[in-house]
């Protein structure tokens, strides 16, 4: 009785660190970030299984959203361009809800939920069968807006500071090429656009009352004349 109670504490403690260690290779916890804009893709249903795909989304964890592209395109895996391809459709989430480009976003989160497999049936020998599995996995990344002083300030080489000064550059640059004249102070708000409407409106109706004046005018000297 002894024994089976202590082969069952050894099990169950087993599986709990297993349950652990996939959580924590999987899931990457980390801290949320208050006030700083992130956004969630995800791709559901890729046929393969989570395991291999949570071998690539390792790769490109806390990683500057081009450069995590870049190293997508050398990772010799079957998955890598659909890893790729999600990524991408996160950054451009993140422009439509935020307004950012990609040159200032980081991949916050990678990892893989697994999804309902498919079941097949395995013929064996001897009249018996089995049962294929095929798996299959959810990709989920997270992007975030990059804090390019605290980057800067938290550096501990020349060249390591050099990098992010230059990948401010470079984000700053595409910014202005996506949205012009609004890259630094945003579209303009409900607030103001209902004021310019009303100033308009204004406007609008100074003119008309104008025009009714001279209309008056017009109409009384030329019965005088008459």
């Amino acid at each position: 009785m002894f024994g089976s109670r202590t082969s069952q504490f050894f099990r169950v403690n087993r599986r709990s660190r297993i349950f652990e260690w996939s959580i924590r290779e999987t899931h990457y916890h980390v801290k949320r970030l208050n006030g700083v804009p992130t956004t969630r893709y995800v791709e559901k249903k890729v046929r393969t299984s989570p395991w291999k795909l949570n071998i690539i989304c390792r790769m490109i964890r806390r990683l500057w959203v081009p450069e995590a592209l870049t190293q997508l395109k050398f990772v010799q895996k079957r998955w890598a361009p659909t890893v790729a391809k999600t990524i991408e459709k996160a950054a451009y989430k993140a422009g439509l809800q935020h307004n950012l480009v990609p040159q200032e976003l980081e991949v916050e989160r990678a990892f893989v939920t697994p999804a309902p497999f498919e079941k097949r049936l395995d013929i064996k020998a001897k009249g018996q069968s089995g049962i294929i599995r095929l798996r299959s996995g959810h990709i989920v990344i997270w992007v975030a807006k990059i804090n390019f002083d605290k980057y800067i300030q938290e550096a501990k080489t020349i060249k390591h500071k050099l990098k992010w000064q230059k990948r401010r550059e470079d984000a700053n640059k595409e910014r202005v090429r996506v949205l012009g004249e609004f890259a630094f102070t945003g579209p303009p708000s409900k607030d103001s656009k209902s004021l310019s409407d009303d100033s308009v409106d204004s406007s609008s109706s100074t003119s008309s009352t104008e025009s009714t004046a001279n209309k008056s005018t017009s109409s009384s000297s030329s019965s005088y004349y008459s």
